[in-house]
């Protein structure tokens, strides 16, 4: 793999650098379990076990991810066992063996990572404002977009589930959105928001679809590839008479059918038709009265339904209508949530502050 240089130009080898950039700042040396890192669980939530290792130092001393705040942890869509945690300004740690042990495998900061759908040896690592790719397996990256506008960074990337080399970025302070159709060799202004856009993602049963989610909450869709958009969550708002509060996730549901979960500062909402309709899911807690900070869903089972709120996770088999609860292991925010598309009583969660 290979540490991101802030020259473009600069192409480094992960081997050449690893003792020199990295040494012992792939993590912290091992100490009291619990804080941030990568917890797993095989029971849907009841029992935890940290997945914080990272090797040894040059002492021979245990090095652990324990003490880093992760963001958001991904499982590959190609191979179940390839596991990625993006920590931020602590960079990118890989695992091959279901989070068994980590390698930091980019030293630079990194606030988002997209996966090729198609091919493993393909990713994307957004930097700031520079977009990375590589298409050896992390072997060498090279710079494929530099955003100019004065302190903005690059929001977010998603790509066509389909046709993979078409990839979606939003950047311009989250208000422009472009688009590439030669996996990052050039790209085209698609729309500009009036707000800032801090997510996209494309529905994976037609390539058509793509959502922009506003920093606000709201939620853009375009079933035209982009060329239009309408706000899903006006009916939201007319319907159910709420605010859309802060945004926190939005999971598209398996199955036939648009079916959405969007979950924000005050509660979990459910659209069964692309967000014409929507419904509140009955949460054990009043509206507004906890922190939501994950969503997760069964991806073979839409009633499978789990979130994490103020170091407890909640879960319910039927669609929302009851829940169980157990306590989480660890008092920090839980940043992101995972199920394994190969066994769905198996979940990761990233910690983080």
């Amino acid at each position: 793999m290979t540490y991101l240089s802030k020259s473009p130009s600069l192409r480094l080898s992960l081997i050449g650098v690893a003792l020199v950039l990295m040494g012992q700042a792939c993590g912290v040396k091992s100490g009291p379990v619990g804080s941030a890192g990568i917890f797993y669980s095989p029971n849907q939530g009841e029992t935890w076990t940290p997945k914080v290792k990272a090797g040894q130092d040059e002492e021979g001393e245990a090095i652990t991810i324990e003490q880093v705040s992760i963001s958001q942890v991904m499982i590959s869509p190609l191979t179940s066992n390839v596991l990625y945690a993006v920590a931020g300004p602590a960079g990118l740690y890989q695992s091959e063996d279901k989070a068994e042990s980590w390698q930091k495998i980019i030293a630079q900061p990194v606030s988002n990572l997209l996966l090729d759908a198609k091919d493993t040896q393909v990713a994307y690592v957004v930097s700031g404002q520079t977009l990375w790719r590589t298409k050896d397996y992390g072997k060498n990256w090279s710079v494929i977009y530099i955003e100019a506008t004065p302190r903005a960074e690059i929001n977010d990337i998603t790509q066509n589930p389909v046709e993979p080399n078409k990839l979606y970025l939003a950047t311009g302070k989250g208000l422009v959105m472009l688009l590439s159709q030669n996996q990052g060799e050039a790209w085209q202004r698609v729309k500009i928001f009036d707000k800032p856009i801090i997510k996209l993602m494309f529905y994976p049963r037609d390539p058509k679809i793509i959502y922009a989610i506003e920093n606000g909450g709201v939620i853009w869709r375009s079933q035209d590839s982009g060329n239009s958009w309408s706000a899903i969550t006006k009916n939201l708002q007319t319907q159910l008479k709420v605010k859309l509060g802060t945004f926190r996730d939005l999971v598209i549901l398996p199955g036939a059918g648009e079916g959405l979960l969007y979950a924000n500062s005050l509660g979990i909402y459910r659209s069964l038709d692309a967000g014409q309709n929507w419904s509140a899911l009955t949460l054990l807690t009043r509206p507004g009265s906890v922190n939501i900070t994950a969503l997760g869903i069964n991806p073979k089972n839409a009633n499978n339904i789990i979130y994490c709120a103020q170091g407890v996770l909640f879960k319910s088999s039927d669609g929302g209508i009851n829940w169980t609860t157990r306590r989480l292991p660890s008092p920090l925010a839980v940043t992101s949530l995972v199920v394994s598309p190969d066994d769905p009583n198996s979940i990761y969660i990233s910690l983080g502050q």
